[in-house]
């Protein structure tokens, strides 16, 4: 895969998915071992590969939906 950008501690940048009501992406760092691995098809979970991403990292990869229209829409900040 071609990353983004790739750093002197193995990680590399890749973007998450757009979120669906304002359109922007969310930029995130990953170990590119684990990065590599997610997007190979892992049969493991997001949170087994990406142990050390936030909540709001995990949304970007499976819905795209960012912090701000997270609250806007549920009120709320999200929960681990």
């Amino acid at each position: 895969m071609a990353w983004l950008h790739r750093n002197e501690e193995g990680k590399v940048m890749f973007r998450g998915l757009p979120c669906p009501y304002c359109h922007k992406s969310a930029y995130l760092w990953a170990f590119e071992k684990d990065a590599d691995e997610y997007f190979q098809g892992s049969e493991r979970s997001l949170g087994e590969i990406f142990p050390y991403f936030s909540v709001s990292e995990k949304e970007a990869l499976i819905t795209g939906i960012c912090d701000e229209c997270w609250k806007k829409i549920f009120g709320q900040q999200k929960s681990s």
